[in-house]
């Protein structure tokens, strides 16, 4: 893992973080989609983003919730998904 240090402040490079936790292309995919975002509002949301089904999503962020990258904000209804692993 790549660490540079910059003033008072350490960047972890994301590449990095990815590969060594060997993630799917499609995890890759919606970790970059969450960055740009800052978070993923609904499974829906996802499913039209990158057109794959609703249950594909549900399945592939789930996975990325047990690997401890993704968690769950708020209820079923309201809340939403933020990356965790910065």
């Amino acid at each position: 893992m790549s660490v540079h240090e910059n003033s008072n402040s350490v960047e972890i490079k994301t590449e990095d973080i990815v590969e060594n936790m060997n993630l799917s292309s499609l995890e890759e995919d919606i970790l970059n989609y969450c960055d740009k975002n800052q978070k993923i509002s609904s499974l829906t949301e996802l499913a039209d983003e990158f057109d794959m089904s609703w249950i594909t999503m549900q399945r592939t962020v789930k996975k990325l919730v047990k690997k401890n990258i993704l968690k769950r904000i708020g209820s079923n209804k309201t809340g939403y998904w933020i990356r965790i692993d910065k």
